[in-house]
């Protein structure tokens, strides 16, 4: 049976003058509950509507969000349903962010696009917009004047992020044609959830390889439906041996699996799509950096499905950076801590730095517990220009909150701020077994780390015959400063000018 009879959801049941009509009588439903001042269940009866690019319920998402009112108030999220609202044509969603544009609130500040897009809602009769233009002394123009206007400002980065950047490749030699995807918000990962959800995966195919069951056979894309929307919580925060279990079952069941995605991917469901891109690339790809299952992955991106962008950000983020670029962030908005990460990165690449978007950014990620952000985040907290004695603290506790989970980098660099941080922090003898707990994994800034302190007698007594054999260990795996302590080192031992950081410890 083709799949698109199995996964089928309730609207495709529905004709276009009866989705009209429950999307009206959804939107006044919430509209009164929010006048009422029901906000948080407004915002419950809203939200699913804004999802599916309702430009009325995503203005008044937006406003719950600039307002704090039913949920917690972030200007970032608030900008980003208006900015879709704005984008579908919405005059009360154009002014909302027009103000927060000209104010710099949630957005990079800009008084020229904000005018621009004051005067695309004024021309709609927006009457605010209206208002304000003339207490700004300019006039409203002509539809088609506001819109040729306002299309040049129409979407900006956040400070300090560019596309190429998010996605590390060169500039985009192709157009974007997808545009920002409208805002959405993530769950927050259920590991009980996600492991019941392997366990009934795999229970329904050792069914189905015993005895080809029609019951089964016809659960088969419900079940892999859900297992697949628990995987992209688990890969959000990056959690290895949740990740490691979904591929496991995966590649155990390929047979199965494969031809399923197949099936998928011939489907016109975004979510069919975006399953058997996911599908695919675990059953197909021990080494998950290997990214298959593209082409139904950026089919499901292209048709707006947000768990299909930060994987589809990733697939195209050579041929098209700007596309990618708009993606993650969308992802990063909608709460994928990975893709949050992405953009934190991004603020602090190359020369030019914005330390409070990646703190901004980082931070969110970390607080969501995706390890790999919490070494990034305290880099970048103990490095920013003008840093506190609160700012090295901060670094600190997310220093030790990664190196307790076994990043290696975090081991490292939380060492270094124990050795060369400011007086308070410091503790030679815990930077010493901090640098040893990171070198012992085969980790060769470490070794050279620990190979310096024990030379010098730094954190605990010399031992001239164990920092050679650190510093010969980190010099064959190619730490040049390795090299050059050996042949420093004599009877008194030799210290070495100061740590050294792994390339990949810091954004």
């Amino acid at each position: 049976m083709r799949l698109l009879l199995l996964i089928t959801f309730a609207s495709s049941l529905m004709g276009g003058a009866q989705l009209a009509r429950a999307a009206r009588d959804t939107y006044s439903e919430g509209l009164k509950t929010y006048r009422a001042g029901q906000y948080a269940q407004a915002y419950r009866q809203l939200l699913p509507l804004a999802r599916k690019q309702d430009a009325r319920a995503m203005y008044l998402v937006g406003i719950m969000y600039q307002t704090g009112r039913g949920v917690p108030q972030d200007d970032a999220t608030a900008a980003n349903w208006h900015e879709g609202s704005a984008k579908l044509g919405n005059a009360s969603g154009q002014y909302a962010l027009a103000r927060m544009v000209i104010e710099g609130r949630g957005v990079v500040k800009s008084r020229e696009r904000g005018i621009a897009l004051l005067k695309l809602a004024a021309a709609q009769g927006q009457p605010d917009a209206t208002a304000l233009l003339t207490r700004l002394g300019l006039g409203s123009q002509s539809p088609r004047e506001a819109e040729a206007e306002a299309s040049v400002a129409a979407v900006a980065p956040a400070p300090g992020i560019t596309a190429a950047s998010i996605a590390s490749a060169p500039a985009a030699s192709a157009t974007t044609t997808a545009g920002t995807p409208a805002p959405t918000v993530f769950t927050p990962l259920d590991r009980n959830a996600a492991l019941a959800s392997v366990g009934a995966l795999r229970s329904l195919l050792q069914r189905l390889a015993a005895a080809d069951d029609a019951n089964a056979r016809k659960g088969l894309p419900f079940i892999t439906l859900d297992f697949a929307r628990q995987y992209w919580h688990v890969e959000s925060v990056g959690d290895v041996p949740l990740a490691n279990e979904f591929a496991r079952t995966a590649r155990e069941f390929a047979a199965a699996l494969v031809p399923l995605a197949g099936e998928m991917s011939a489907s016109q469901q975004p979510e069919a799509q975006a399953v058997a891109g996911l599908m695919i690339r675990l059953a197909g790809a021990p080494n998950p950096a290997l990214l298959t299952g593209c082409p139904a992955t950026i089919a499901a991106a292209q048709s707006g499905f947000p768990f299909a962008w930060f994987q589809g950000a990733r697939c195209i983020a050579e041929r098209d950076a700007g596309q990618a670029g708009d993606w993650m962030r969308a992802a990063a908005v909608a709460g994928h801590a990975g893709a949050q990460e992405s953009v934190g990165r991004s603020c602090i690449e190359g020369a030019a730095k914005n330390w409070p978007c990646a703190i901004e950014w980082l931070g969110r990620a970390a607080r969501a517990g995706r390890t790999s952000a919490m070494p990034a985040m305290g880099w970048t907290l103990a490095n920013q220009p003008a840093a506190v004695e609160d700012d090295y603290r901060q670094a600190m506790n997310w220093y030790e909150r990664a190196a307790g989970a076994g990043d290696v980098f975090a081991m490292n660099n939380l060492a270094a701020l124990l050795e060369r941080g400011p007086e308070i922090l410091r503790n030679a003898s815990s930077a010493r077994r901090w640098y040893g707990a990171a070198a012992r994994t085969g980790f060769a800034p470490a070794q050279y780390n620990l190979g310096r302190l024990l030379a010098a007698g730094i954190g605990g007594a010399a031992d001239r015959a164990e920092a050679a054999e650190w510093l010969r260990k980190a010099a064959a795996t190619g730490v040049p400063e390795a090299s050059a302590a050996l042949e420093q080192l004599d009877e008194r031992g030799t210290q070495s000018a100061g740590p050294v950081e792994p390339p990949n410890a810091n954004p």
